[in-house]
């Protein structure tokens, strides 16, 4: 009877040493249950400096305003550079960027390849995005600089206004990504030249193919 007993006791104070996160504290204390390791994965981080190049293809029209007439511009297509700094908050991802983009091939339609063309643009942008990991999806609003040379005045004429659009952002490697990105721009401005008074609007629209290194 002692001997059974015995090996019963004995049974039982091994399996409670064998049970699955249990331990036992100095002077025989009840068992402790180990905390479970939880294991975060990483998400990419969109915020810091970024450099960039870019090649955009360009549409749109030019309509004149005292005389009055309408010109379509010619497809055309130009590099272009950027630089922009972003911060990030949860997957909230906002900043700002200045993009210049060379437009020598943008003629007025009708006219030669030296005469009436718009010669660049410059965007400074608003941006605000939602990240998801390596992807980035974002808008932008902001203000647009361009000129184009007047063949007939023989003069640039300075053009100015608002700009929008919506890209997307994917990360390819830590410091590099590769984008794609479209922006419609309402631009005018007025001749200082013959005909005197006379103002131009410009409706300019790019679809660019980006790719950004991050600091």
């Amino acid at each position: 009877m002692r001997k059974l007993l015995f090996t019963a006791c004995a049974l039982a104070m091994a399996s409670g040493a064998m049970a699955p996160g249990a331990a036992f504290a100095e002077g025989g204390q009840a068992p402790q249950t180990l905390p479970p390791v939880i294991i975060q994965a990483e998400t990419y981080d969109w915020s810091g400096a970024y450099v960039g190049l870019g090649y955009s293809m360009n549409t749109g029209d030019i309509d004149f305003f005292n005389p009055d007439f309408d010109l379509a511009l010619d497809d055309g297509s130009g590099p272009s550079v950027f630089v922009g700094y972003q911060f990030q908050n949860g997957n909230l991802v906002y900043g700002g960027e200045l993009a210049y983009y060379l437009l020598n091939e943008q003629n007025l339609t009708g006219f030669p390849a030296s005469s009436s063309h718009l010669r660049y643009v410059v965007d400074a942008s608003a941006r605000l995005g939602f990240a998801l990991d390596r992807l980035l999806v974002y808008g932008q609003f902001g203000y647009s600089a361009a000129d184009y040379y007047a063949a007939l005045a023989g003069a640039g004429v300075s053009l100015s206004g608002f700009n929008y659009g919506i890209g997307f952002d994917y990360a390819v490697s830590d410091q590099f990504s590769i984008g794609l990105l479209y922006v419609v721009r309402d631009l005018e401005g007025e001749r200082d030249s013959v005909p005197a008074g006379q103002t131009s609007q410009v409706d300019l629209n790019s679809i660019a193919l980006r790719f950004a290194y991050r600091f």
